[in-house]
């Protein structure tokens, strides 16, 4: 997803179930289901990782 400002957030999953494992914001785990919106304005990556 691109910005106006130039910024990219990349979304990726991996794993082959629809059960949630964990999630990682820029390589730092996420201890809950909340990304911040500082992600979406500043870009990043967000990795979806299933069971």
């Amino acid at each position: 997803m691109d910005h106006a400002n130039g910024k990219e957030v990349t979304i990726t999953k991996s794993g082959q179930s629809r059960d949630l494992k964990e999630i990682k914001v820029n390589d730092s785990r996420v201890e809950n289901y909340f990304i911040s919106h500082e992600l979406f304005q500043n870009g990043g990556n967000v990795e979806v990782i299933t069971e």
